[in-house]
C-alpha cells in the first residue's frame, strides 16, 4: 500500500490494485468458525471490486497459520488513512 493505491498479489500470483480514494466501505468483523475460533476479517469495497482480508493464513484443511501482526498493521493503517 502506498499513499494512494492498495496493491496485492495472492499465494497463486493473482494481482491487482485499487486506488483508496475508490474504496466505499471497509467493514472489520469478528467472524469464528469451527477451526479457528479467533478469526476476523478485514472487508473493502468499492465499486467493482470486493476484497477480504483474513488474520489466518489458509495451509491446508483444519490448518490456519496466524498472521495477525501483519493483518493488524495493514487494517490499522488503512483504516487511519487520510
Amino acid at each position: 500500500m502506498d499513499e494512494d493505491t492498495l496493491r496485492w498479489q495472492d499465494d497463486e500470483g493473482f494481482s491487482g490494485s485499487l486506488p483508496l480514494r475508490e474504496v466505499c466501505i471497509l467493514c472489520l468483523k469478528y467472524e469464528p468458525t469451527r477451526f479457528t475460533l479467533d478469526r476476523y476479517l478485514l472487508k473493502i469495497e468499492s465499486p467493482g471490486h470486493e476484497i477480504t482480508l483474513s488474520n489466518r493464513s489458509y495451509v491446508r484443511i483444519t490448518d490456519f497459520r496466524p498472521v495477525e501482526w501483519a493483518y493488524r498493521g495493514f487494517a490499522v493503517a488503512l483504516t487511519h488513512m487520510p
